[in-house]
């Protein structure tokens, strides 16, 4: 039985008090081994979040059957309202599913995948949502560029720039080297160690961004998932799906994918080290920074005409042209 009315009825609009959402599942199923000095990685992972974002984000945090430190650790975390939302997988799903399910049920446009062992620095909300500001064309972009993954699903961005790309000294090496360091790969750079000396990238409106991107940590924009495939992927961790489910659909989707000209986020890998720390005394001093939009955030600008191209003709078409090395005629760099 039913009696009276249900007030929320009488005022049943929504308010849109977040336009940027953090996305951060958590896998740490014991403090033992590989997972022994998690909780601390973590730990400094969530806070460093904390630091650097303006009060228009929001974090979801996904318990991907985590042990009970780590569950209690974050039930903290959300208790004090530090974390907008706790999903809570009583089984292991994986990455990419749990992610998707999340970035599909959210209102906001902006929505930035992370990793939990990702050191963020103070400025890297800001320079991600300038980049978008400037390049509407964006689909995913990266506080941790990574420049030799330049030809990486890129063909938007290299088919629709190819006599606007530049090449320059934007990064330094040794923080470029910091990436392949924390994954133990040293090699990374080894066929192609002119890009550590020299990048590619786009400038517009006084903006660069740099072509080529992982996906540990990238902004992205909502639309990109629909561009995802609709069945769960049903993988615990790599084995295709994060190819398939984030990276193949910003191309589909003809979307440029990028990185910040300025290394705004670090990897930081399994165990703690002295760097991390003292990278977090600075962040904890600087300012909270304020939201960029302040009113809404750009639309979205697709490069129709490559959308009539398939996916992979278009990548395939991009790779002949470097294969003939015609890339060396508008000045970029391999």
């Amino acid at each position: 039985m039913r009696i009276g009315s249900n007030p929320t009825k009488e005022n049943n609009k929504l308010d849109a008090k977040y336009y940027h959402r953090i996305i951060m599942p958590v896998y740490v199923p014991n403090l033992e081994g590989y997972f022994s000095r998690s909780l601390e990685i973590l730990r400094i992972a969530l806070d460093s979040l904390l630091h650097t974002i303006h009060d228009r984000t929001a974090i979801t945090v996904i318990d991907n059957a985590c042990c009970e430190e780590v569950r209690v650790l974050l039930g903290e975390y959300h208790a004090k309202g530090l974390i907008d939302q706790l999903i809570v997988n009583k089984d292991n799903n994986g990455k990419i599913d749990p992610l998707l399910s999340a970035a599909r049920g959210t209102y906001e446009p902006l929505i930035t995948i992370t990793d939990n062992d990702v050191l963020f620095l103070p400025g890297w909300i800001t320079e991600v949502e300038k980049s978008i500001e400037a390049f509407p064309e964006i689909g995913l972009v990266s506080p941790c560029p990574v420049p030799v993954m330049w030809h990486y699903y890129t063909s938007t961005v290299l088919l629709s720039n190819i006599l606007r790309i530049k090449s320059g000294a934007l990064l330094h090496k040794e923080e470029l080297m910091n990436f392949p360091i924390s994954v133990g790969r040293l090699d990374m750079y080894n066929k192609r160690p002119n890009l550590l000396e020299k990048q590619n990238y786009l400038e517009r409106k006084g903006v660069k961004v740099v072509v080529g991107a992982g996906h540990f940590v990238a902004t992205m924009r909502r639309e990109v998932f629909d561009y995802a495939p609709r069945i769960p992927s049903l993988k615990k961790i790599v084995g295709g799906s994060e190819r398939n489910y984030i990276d193949i659909p910003v191309d589909r989707g003809c979307f440029f994918r990028v990185g910040t000209s300025k290394i705004l986020a670090h990897h930081m890998g399994n165990i703690p080290e002295q760097w991390m720390l003292d990278e977090f005394e600075k962040i904890k001093k600087a300012e909270t920074p304020a939201a960029y939009f302040t009113d809404t955030v750009p639309a979205a600008r697709r490069k129709w005409m490559l959308a009539w191209i398939p996916s992979k003709v278009r990548m395939k078409f991009t790779h002949v042209l470097l294969k003939a090395k015609l890339h060396s005629l508008f000045g970029i760099r391999l």
